[in-house]
């Protein structure tokens, strides 16, 4: 994400260990001139054993300024089976976090959830070791 430098519309939701946000507080992502913001998505966080977050965000408005958003998203393919990489678990010796992911399944759940209210939104807590759902 390229911000303009005026506009402080992106927050992040800080929270202890949910997907959800419970707890939570909104802190405003101030743009630094000249630099791009990433925010990584729910992929990066299994691949990455729980290193990056997924945060849960939103964006704000501002009827006083004038904001443009092009958001590009760079997804696996749909047949895709995601799991955390070597590189930052087993080479560590790092406990293994998530159970693998199938991509397509996630995605239209993800889809199903956005346009409907037929329960719970999957999400990466789904797939936590830790957890039985």
């Amino acid at each position: 994400l390229l911000q303009d430098d005026d506009c402080h519309s992106l927050q992040v939701a800080r929270f202890e260990d949910s997907d959800l946000g419970r707890d939570n507080s909104w802190v405003t992502v101030n743009p630094i001139p000249g630099a791009v913001t990433i925010n990584t998505g729910d992929m990066a966080m299994i691949w990455s054993n729980g290193t990056f977050r997924a945060p849960l965000h939103r964006v704000l408005t501002d009827p006083t300024k004038k904001r443009y958003s092009s958001p590009f998203f760079y997804n696996p393919g749909y047949n895709e089976l995601i799991s955390p990489l070597d590189c930052c678990c087993c080479e560590k010796k790092k406990e293994i976090k998530y159970r693998p992911c199938l991509w397509g399944y996630f995605r239209a759940l993800r889809f199903a959830g956005d346009l409907t209210d037929l329960g719970v939104e999957i999400q990466t807590s789904h797939f936590k070791m830790d957890t039985t759902s």
